[in-house]
């Protein structure tokens, strides 16, 4: 609820028991409440997935490594990817986020989402640190790892060119991760 202007997290509420169907069933006791859903979607590649990246790989790359494979590593020394893009400014899910947040950073984040998007807590900086910080992780060993290792397997070097946002971190960071 709101006090003071601010949004107050120790007077929030779990109404997802009270969510039927797609409806919530729910009264304000008074004046200053702000529902929020914190919801995702499946959309597009699940960057955050290494089997999932190695499937995309394969299934990208390993028609040229057939037909070329004499020259790689040899002809073909590297292989630079233009926007390799992951977040296209929105925020990333995976199933596999949850399990990783919980083991590495201690805590369940699911009480904590609308942090997210609103300093609701004391510590909302600390929970959007601990989401991007598990983002990043496994970003690295899902996508960015699986491509580097298919090309090193090869003899070859693997680069990126990341032109949105540059010279402006938080830019970068909203596109590429």
């Amino acid at each position: 609820r709101e006090v003071v202007g601010k949004l107050d997290g120790a007077t929030r509420e779990d109404l997802l028991p009270l969510v039927k169907g797609q409806e919530l069933a729910w009264n304000a006791p008074a004046a200053g409440w702000l529902v929020s859903a914190v919801t995702c979607k499946t959309t597009g590649l699940d960057f955050l997935n290494r089997a999932v990246m190695e499937d995309w790989i394969r299934g990208l790359w390993e028609g040229y490594a057939d037909n070329l494979r004499e020259f790689l590593g040899t002809t073909f020394k590297g292989m630079v990817q233009d926007e390799f893009t992951t977040f296209t400014g929105e925020l990333r899910y995976s199933p596999l986020l949850l399990e990783r947040f919980r083991a590495s950073r201690g805590y369940d984040p699911r009480p904590h989402l609308l942090s997210l998007f609103r300093d609701v807590r004391e510590d909302s900086v600390k929970v959007r640190c601990d989401y991007h910080g598990v983002i990043a992780e496994l970003l690295e060993e899902s996508a960015y790892q699986a491509i580097a290792d298919w090309f090193g397997k090869r003899g070859m070097e693997v680069g990126t060119v990341a032109f949105w946002g540059r010279q402006d971190v938080l830019a970068v960071t909203s596109n590429y991760g």
